[in-house]
């Protein structure tokens, strides 16, 4: 008859968490490394994992050393350390010249790592919680089991194993509390009228667009977009809203899926230096004076930074990298400009309609995430240019067909309407399809600079005055060209 096991034993013959069963509980290195490696390169990603990961949830030693470093730098400064930062944080912490030297060379590696514009980020994001809840769950019966091994029968370490491991289960993706609307009416309205005191001023690139949005203007976490036909100014009126803002001391990344950086750099002295695009080169002289006149008062220069990535290339994902790369290196935009959203990669597998409304979706989110202001453009199909020479027409967001909900995520559409006499005359008419914070449904008067390629507001009076001098141009060679045909026939005869 074998004997009965005491409880001593029992609770003695528990395997020990931190022994051979590490392995079942850890992902493996190369996952931990690219993690760690994501939570250094990708502001959105830490802010999203502080809480779930602790830095005794890493495998390695070098890696739970620099992940502290990192963590307690971030909820102290509420900023991003560079590697320099880095490594001088991970010697005061190691305080060991050997074991320094190790993690300094780990955290170069993890930096080159890095993967921009991940593809499986949804993925590694989804892995990153299931194994914030494996090493809590392995944390908490190690916890566990050691105040069983010192006191098992005193009811005390029952109640807080119970704490201990309620917590580890409940592990998940942080949230803030959300507004409690009836105790927050007075705060509520007291940052209104602070709002109200220093508000801060973006604009659209156009008064009348500005005067029809509550609070005078776009705001940060917002996304706009452009609609229009080829050739008519979509991306001239997101050059145009760029130097607009730069103006008022913002700074903007400029991403373009169609144009190469110094294209679209040539756009930008054109209309800052107020010269003639095809003359810039002969005026060069002026074209530089003109464009550091409008920084000159600026302590940082770094006002506007253009990057092109190739066409079907970029999604909302590779944009997120590239822009926590900017701000590592000290450029944090206040306007992101994306031109455009039908030269971005689709989304593998799904409708092109449905990819395109979750890149307006993503880079909605995106926006509010990180803070900043977000311009971006559009093309209706084919539809759009029956419309074009009826003044009493405007292309609306019937005209994407079935792209129609990429609109949805949208604070604000604009089209641009021009006809054949309207080109002829250097004019458009602009229509507000939508306005989240504001008056919709009504057009304006857009007028072109062909030198400059800047694109502004005229009243109706302008407009009309320009079509028709188009119109009796047309009416007089049409005119002329009978006489002309006049002429030869009575010759023949």
């Amino acid at each position: 008859m074998s004997k009965e096991k005491t409880t001593e034993e029992v609770v003695a013959s528990l395997v020990d968490p931190d022994g051979d069963q590490k392995a079942r509980y850890a992902l493996e290195e190369d996952y931990q490394r690219l993690i760690l490696s994501m939570l250094l390169s990708d502001r959105q990603f830490l802010m999203q994992s502080l809480s779930l990961i602790k830095p005794t949830y890493f495998t390695n030693i070098n890696h739970r050393a620099i992940s502290r470093c990192l963590f307690e730098y971030f909820e102290e400064y509420k900023s991003m350390p560079n590697q320099i930062i880095l490594q001088q944080e991970i010697a005061d912490l190691l305080n060991d010249e050997n074991s320094t030297l190790v993690a300094h060379a780990e955290l170069t590696s993890l930096y080159d790592y890095y993967i921009p514009g991940l593809d499986n980020r949804q993925a590694l994001e989804n892995k990153i919680l299931k194994f914030a809840k494996a090493q809590a769950l392995r944390v908490a019966f190690r916890e566990s089991f050691n105040l069983l091994k010192k006191d098992f029968e005193d009811d005390g370490t029952w109640m807080k194993i119970y704490d201990i491991y309620r917590d580890a289960v409940t592990i998940d993706r942080e949230y803030n509390d959300g507004l409690d609307y009836f105790n927050t009416l007075e705060e509520r309205y007291e940052r209104m009228g602070e709002d109200i005191e220093t508000a801060e001023r973006f604009t659209t690139g156009y008064e009348i667009l500005d005067n029809a949005l509550t609070g005078g203007g776009p705001q940060r976490g917002e996304i706009y977009g452009w609609m229009g036909l080829p050739g008519t100014g979509k991306s001239l009126s997101l050059v145009a809203c760029s130097v607009k803002n730069i103006i008022l001391g913002k700074k903007v990344l400029y991403i373009s899926c169609e144009m190469n950086v110094d294209s679209v750099a040539e756009r930008f002295d054109a209309q800052l230096a107020n010269e003639n695009i095809n003359q810039l080169f002969d005026r060069k002289e002026m074209v530089i004076e003109a464009v550091k006149e409008v920084v000159k008062d600026y302590d940082d220069k770094r006002q506007l930074v253009i990057q092109q990535f190739p066409a079907g290339v970029a999604d909302v994902n590779t944009i997120r990298a590239y822009h926590s790369q900017m701000k590592m290196l000290g450029f944090t935009p206040d306007l992101v400009i994306v031109d455009y959203i039908g030269e971005m990669k689709d989304a593998p597998g799904i409708p092109t309609h449905e990819s395109r409304f979750k890149i307006v979706r993503d880079l909605r989110g995106f926006a509010t995430e990180e803070d900043f202001l977000c311009f971006t453009a559009m093309q209706p199909n084919r539809s759009a240019r029956e419309l074009q020479d009826d003044p009493s027409k405007f292309i609306d967001d019937d005209n994407l067909a079935d792209a129609f909900g990429q609109t949805r995520p949208l604070d604000g559409l604009y089209s641009i309407n021009q006809g054949k006499n309207e080109k002829k005359a250097s004019v458009a008419r602009g229509f507000v399809i939508k306005s989240r914070r504001g008056k919709s449904r009504f057009h304006f008067e857009i007028g072109y600079d062909e030198r400059t390629l800047r694109m502004y507001q005229i009243d109706n009076r302008t407009y009309h005055s320009r079509v028709s001098q188009v119109v009796e141009k047309n009416a007089d060679r049409t005119t002329q060209k009978f006489d002309d045909m006049g002429s030869v026939e009575a010759g023949d005869g």
